[in-house]
């Protein structure tokens, strides 16, 4: 007798994935506002009733599983860094809500092919990169702990890659650390930094290594949280409603909790970030992302003033659909943000608290890749303004109404060239240039950005 095949992790995100995409299409060919919101509650309760329970994982003491996703490259010579030490620089990947390890695959191969190429100038750096699996199918159980999982994740893994390159006269590598999260893995990594560098620096006392903190970067993440931040505008009555369906993952997005205010505003979680050399923001723009639009993964607010000034894209784009980046000035003075009140004041705290910490931002198109059709109405409200700009300068420049057509907003995956479930690798094949570009500029850096 054959025996049932229990759902798995990879069936609820299929099923999941399938009510967004035909809701997401629906919500495009609509325009009133009670028609979109009885949808979206209609697809919610079909997805509770018809996706199956994500099976329970094997408890392990870490949530570092060894080396079978690790892929590294070697290249010769010997950096003068150090003292003439070996350097490896560890990539840190982080995946998003309901992902999995395989998500970032094409950005790791395009780090590690960036290294090899790069061999001329790093000479003796071996480069590792990995994609975290210690949050996969524990996505709901907030930010907090996904944090901590993470964090856990990559002090085990550096002391598990620093132990393969202590040699017998007790000579140990230069270690540096760049984390790069997508989606809901963004919000990881900055608990994780927070948990890894509360106390000024990260030493792995084992061998007595301290790690030196490179780049920190986002794509696609949702700074301020969803609230205030949704596709189409939300009563916040019904934002905070679908913040308590979403377990506690949901309530910290859609701010029904205090963290995500906490972690653009407070010291414990700024400070850590200030210790990288950069950080980077890449998002969506043109309102192409369903579920993190520009604002959120920008960090931009109308009432933000603070300014933005033009930076070349030139050495490390690879494709067209990266035409846009920005700089902040790092200005934080280490105050204390006010308490929360409501989540609009906040978000121009939040932004504004983010901003001073100095910030390369990319914005994305992937409008041609998208399906789209030609808008009835169009009244361009795009900004033709020029040079520094504010952030909500920035906000319009890179809003809704600022192309003849609409564009199914399906960018998410794109953006990354997701290739963590069946069909994607084909689906957001054309996202591979923006991953291309990205690793480009994390393995040699840019001209003139934000430190």
């Amino acid at each position: 007798m054959m025996k049932k095949r229990q759902p798995t992790g990879n069936d609820w995100t299929m099923n999941n994935t399938l009510h967004e995409g035909v809701a997401t299409f629906l919500l495009s060919m609509y325009t009133n506002r009670v028609v979109i919101v009885l949808l979206l509650l209609v697809f919610g309760a079909a997805a509770a009733f018809v996706t199956p329970s994500l099976p329970s994982l094997p408890s392990s003491t870490s949530p570092w599983k060894g080396r079978s996703n690790k892929q590294s490259v070697t290249v010769g010579g010997e950096e003068e860094v150090g003292g003439g030490k070996k350097v490896v620089h560890c990539y840190v990947l982080a995946h998003g809500f309901v992902g999995g390890e395989h998500d970032l695959v094409y950005l790791r191969k395009a780090i590690l092919e960036q290294a090899a190429q790069h061999a001329a100038a790093t000479k003796r750096v071996r480069t590792v990169a990995l994609c975290a699996d210690c949050n996969e199918g524990k996505t709901f159980d907030g930010v907090r702990h996904g944090g901590e999982r993470l964090a856990s994740y990559i002090k085990d893994a550096l002391t598990d890659i620093i132990m393969e390159e202590v040699t017998e006269d007790n000579s140990k590598p230069v270690v540096k650390l760049s984390v790069v999260g997508n989606s809901l893995g963004g919000l990881y990594a900055r608990y994780a930094v927070r948990s890894l560098f509360l106390q000024g620096h990260l030493t792995l006392s084992k061998y007595n290594v301290q790690v030196e903190p490179a780049t920190f970067a986002t794509t696609a993440s949702p700074w301020l949280g969803i609230a205030s931040n949704t596709y189409l505008p939300l009563p916040r009555f019904m934002e905070s409603a679908i913040g308590w369906t979403l377990s506690k993952t949901g309530k910290d997005l859609c701010r029904n909790s205090k963290i995500v205010y906490d972690m653009a505003t407070q010291e414990e979680f700024l400070v850590p970030l200030l210790k990288f050399e950069r950080r980077i923001a890449m998002a969506n723009c043109y309102s192409t992302d369903f579920l993190v639009g520009q604002n959120t993964g920008l960090f931009l607010d109308s009432k933000n003033d603070t300014p933005h000034t033009p930076a070349s894209v030139k050495s490390f784009s690879q494709t067209e659909m990266i035409k846009e980046a920005y700089t902040t000035e790092k200005t934080y003075k280490g105050t204390t943000a006010p308490p929360s009140t409501s989540v609009d004041a906040d978000n121009v705290i939040a932004s504004r608290s983010l901003d001073s910490l100095g910030w390369l931002k990319i914005a994305v198109d992937v409008r041609k890749t998208l399906p789209s059709l030609p808008r009835l109405r169009f009244k361009s409200t795009s900004s033709d303004l020029e040079g520094a700009l504010t952030s909500a300068e920035l906000r319009k420049r890179w809003g809704a109404a600022s192309s003849d057509r609409v564009v199914l907003p399906n960018g998410h995956n794109m953006i990354v060239a997701n290739q963590g479930k069946p069909g994607y690798e084909k689906a957001f094949k054309h996202g591979r240039p923006i991953m291309d570009s990205l690793a480009k500029l994390l393995v040699q850096g840019a001209p003139g950005e934000s430190s």
